[in-house]
C-alpha cells in the first residue's frame, strides 16, 4: 500500500479501535444504529469494484494505491471517507466493545459491523465492516469503510453514505 494510504487508513483504523467514546454510554443513543433519515437520492453514485455508494454533494475521489487490496477514498467539505476491500481488511474489533457504539445492522443486504464514536479531538468517527463479500483464491474478501466528520451533521452524512452501500 502507498505510504499516504497507510498513514490515513492506519490513523482511521487506530482511532476506530482505541479512542474513548465521548457519549459516555455503553448502549447506542437512540437512532445512531438506525438508517439515517437523510435523503440520498440526488447524491452522486460512485463505487469500488464490489460495491456502489452515494456521496454527499461536493465529494471528490482521493486516489490511493493498495498492495494486497483495493483501496480508495473520498473527501468533501465536512467529511473524509476511506475503504479497503481485500482478504486482510480490518474487521474493526480492536477494543471497540469498550470504546464506542457497535451495532450489527444489515446494510446493502448483508450483515455488517457498524462502529461509531467521538474521539478526543472532537471529530466523529464511523466505520463499517462486511465479512465474506466474495470468495477468492486467498480466502474471503471483506470490505471496510471508515470515515471522520467535524460535527454531528457530518457524522449523519457519513452514516447516510454507509447505509447507501449496495453490493454488485
Amino acid at each position: 500500500m502507498s505510504t499516504r494510504y497507510l498513514a490515513i487508513a492506519g490513523a482511521a483504523a487506530l482511532a476506530l479501535g482505541t479512542a474513548a467514546f465521548a457519549f459516555g454510554v455503553s448502549t447506542p443513543p437512540a437512532g445512531l444504529c438506525d438508517r439515517p433519515r437523510l435523503t440520498t437520492d440526488a447524491w452522486t453514485v460512485d463505487s469500488g469494484s464490489a460495491f456502489t455508494l452515494r456521496l454527499t454533494p461536493g465529494s471528490h475521489r482521493t486516489p490511493m494505491q493498495g498492495v494486497d487490496s483495493e483501496v480508495g477514498g473520498w473527501e468533501a467539505p465536512s467529511i473524509k471517507l476511506w475503504y479497503d476491500y481485500g482478504a486482510y481488511s480490518n474487521p474493526l474489533v480492536d477494543s471497540l466493545s469498550r470504546s464506542g457504539v457497535v451495532c450489527t445492522p444489515t446494510i446493502g443486504g448483508r450483515r455488517a459491523r457498524l462502529v461509531l464514536f467521538r474521539d478526543k479531538t472532537g471529530e466523529y468517527a464511523v466505520g463499517v465492516y462486511w465479512a465474506k463479500v466474495k470468495a477468492s483464491s486467498v480466502g474471503p474478501l471483506a470490505l471496510m469503510i471508515t470515515g471522520v466528520a467535524r460535527d454531528s451533521a457530518g457524522r449523519d452524512s457519513l452514516l447516510a453514505v454507509l447505509w447507501s452501500v449496495r453490493f454488485k
